[in-house]
């Protein structure tokens, strides 16, 4: 039923006419599943649109982004990804790393990071997913341990090296060692690629999970 729902929110009837409400939401923490209830509404008044109600079941529930908001529009064309940089932190090989030296100019430094981090990720996952306390972490000459997706390895080896950094890459950690490890995750978005297309983020309201299925249940 997931796949009719989302085949229909992306059709041009359905953004023309229609919009998503969150009317619920409830996380099962006992079984690790999301729940979330949407109706459809009228957006355009020229044609009568049936009112619905659908829940969205989330199971192997890991996160979400940005639900609450009650007016999805414009992003209610939805899609389920299995290979998007927002899964790469659980789903990607993570390779041990130091990092040792400091930064010449740590402000130019910094700002070569984002633009390079959000190059490779479509600002999916931000600096400050990896970095944290980013001017006391670099501004000493001890080792930094560092974990990072191997998507990005090359991206912030590279700046680092730019900036007279010594980058060490250490060993691949072992998955049974992850916190979470699930290769098959998946993001469901609602998005709209008019807008922003799915693998650059701007907001658009997400959850990633094991598998996800709907019912209509009004």
């Amino acid at each position: 039923m997931i796949n009719s729902l989302i085949e229909r929110t992306n059709t041009n009837e359905f953004y023309n006419d229609c919009n998503f409400y969150l009317e619920s939401k409830k996380l099962i923490t006992s079984e690790n599943r999301l729940e979330v209830v949407y109706s459809i509404n009228q957006n355009s008044y020229d044609i009568p649109i049936e009112y619905e109600e659908w829940k969205i079941t989330c199971d192997g529930y890991v996160k979400s982004e940005n639900l609450d908001n009650r007016f999805f529009m414009p992003y209610v064309k939805m899609a389920i990804l299995n290979n998007h940089p927002s899964l790469w932190n659980f789903t990607e090989k993570k390779i041990e790393c130091y990092i040792t030296g400091i930064p010449a100019d740590i402000r130019e430094f910094y700002g070569n990071l984002l633009i390079e981090l959000e190059k490779a990720s479509g600002n999916w996952i931000k600096l400050t997913d990896l970095f944290w306390n980013f001017e006391d972490y670099f501004k000493n000459e001890k080792k930094k341990y560092k974990e990072i997706p191997e998507p990005l390895l090359n991206v912030i080896k590279k700046v680092c090296e730019d900036y007279d950094l010594r980058f060490e890459i250490k060993k691949e950690i072992a998955m049974q060692e992850r916190a979470i490890n699930k290769k098959d995750l998946g993001l469901l978005i609602f998005g709209n690629e008019i807008v922003s297309p799915h693998t650059f983020y701007l907001k658009q309201p997400y959850i990633i999970a094991n598998s996800f299925e709907a019912i209509r249940v009004r």
